[in-house]
């Protein structure tokens, strides 16, 4: 009995001995995990101060270079603000036209197209005077090129101009894409979208050359000159009619103008919207001269165009 409870004495001792054994175990894979989960942490958590650290850095250092870079834009968009007031003074005066195709008039150092003799003749679209726009300061900016070279930082071109010119109710807004490489030290910046606005009435002008087209076509032996009045007042509009050599110029704008105003594009009032075009009238012969008798209605238009017509020539 003494020796099988020593023995059982013996088995519980050894268990005991075997159960602080698995304990001191337990123990040192505890410590292990909590020191990986540790080195997790602290891994983690210098990945993440570095990669602040980091964008900090780099927030630093782009920040100049974005500020550096003001200078080149603002240049370029004053000098497409420029060209985009000259083209839209140009074009106007032109009727809408860079190029105006025949028939034409030509005033000053413009041809002023003819928009109607006897019928409508080609009249731009405003899809097409956009276009004209933008061969404009396509053409105009290689003034802005030579304003580029005297920059004090080194700039490289890429490519020519692109330019698009949209207008709308009251403002006509360029947009040109070329890509500039700004030379700064080590550092190269690329700028390459430039924009300008300018308030214009050149849109509404446009709704009221058709609608005055529309009822020339009506009667195109006279000038439409009380619906040309109704149409510019109710847009706040102002317009001139001035008759040289048989032929009507049309000026419509905000302000008015003497033709002297067209022959100096360099004059301080260049900016001022005066859309011009040409209406050529058969005014050679009255009405009369058919020998037929004319109606009621017939002979006070036909006072209304010699009234008109002395008018214009006085």
């Amino acid at each position: 009995m003494e020796q099988g409870t020593i023995k059982r004495g013996n088995i519980y001792i050894t268990a005991f001995i075997y159960r602080l054994d698995m304990g001191k175990k337990g123990q040192v894979t505890v410590f292990i995990i909590i020191g990986i989960l540790l080195v997790l942490v602290l891994g983690i958590t210098f990945f993440l101060v570095q990669k602040i650290a980091s964008a900090k850095l780099q927030a630093k250092t782009e920040q100049p270079l974005a500020l550096r870079k003001e200078p080149l834009q603002q240049a370029v968009e004053k000098c497409v603000q420029d060209s985009l007031e000259r083209a839209v003074f140009f074009i106007s005066g032109q009727g809408g036209y860079y190029q105006t195709p025949p028939p034409y008039f030509e005033f000053a150092v413009f041809k002023i197209p003819y928009y109607f003799d006897q019928q409508i003749l080609a009249v731009p679209t405003t899809a097409e005077i956009e276009k004209n726009l933008a061969e404009f300061i396509v053409n105009d900016f290689a003034g802005c090129k030579k304003e580029l070279a005297h920059f004090p930082q080194k700039i490289t071109i890429d490519g020519e101009p692109k330019v698009q010119v949209s207008l709308f109710p009251a403002t006509i807004r360029a947009t040109v894409s070329l890509p500039l490489r700004l030379h700064l030290g080590e550092d190269i910046v690329t700028v390459d979208t430039f924009q300008a606005k300018l308030p214009s009435e050149l849109s509404t002008i446009i709704e009221v050359r058709d609608l005055l087209l529309h009822e020339q076509e009506k009667y195109p032996a006279a000038v439409r000159l009380s619906e040309l009045v109704q149409l510019a007042e109710r847009r706040h509009l102002l317009f001139t009619l001035e008759n040289v050599e048989g032929t009507v110029l049309y000026q419509l704008g905000g302000s008015p103008a003497l033709p002297s105003e067209l022959s100096n594009p360099e004059l301080p009032n260049q900016k001022k919207l005066l859309f011009t075009f040409a209406i050529r009238y058969p005014w050679n012969e009255p009405l009369e001269s058919s020998g037929e008798k004319l109606t009621g209605e017939e002979e006070t238009e036909n006072n209304e165009k010699v009234s008109e017509r002395e008018e214009l020539k006085a």
